[in-house]
């Protein structure tokens, strides 16, 4: 499937909402993903916590040099 990003520096454009609605998407399809977090405020995450396994949602602080470092590793663990 690949990934999707929902990114941007400017607030109140719709990127929580999309992700939202892109999520709700994939889980009415049966389909299996993962989440990444990487938004301080964690809505997406408060959003999906409980509705998929803990070990498909990451938390990641790409304000921080290492939170990059861990997106990488991530994006080449995918099978």
């Amino acid at each position: 499937m690949g990934w999707r990003f929902f990114a941007g520096s400017v607030g109140g454009v719709g990127k929580t909402m999309s992700a939202l609605a892109y999520f709700e998407h994939l889980l009415a399809q049966g389909r299996e993903f993962a989440v990444v977090e990487s938004d301080v405020n964690s809505n997406v995450a408060d959003y999906v916590d409980g509705r998929i396994p803990k070990e498909r949602l990451h938390l990641i602080d790409l304000l921080v040099p290492d939170g990059w470092v861990e997106l990488l590793d991530l994006i080449g663990s995918e099978k």
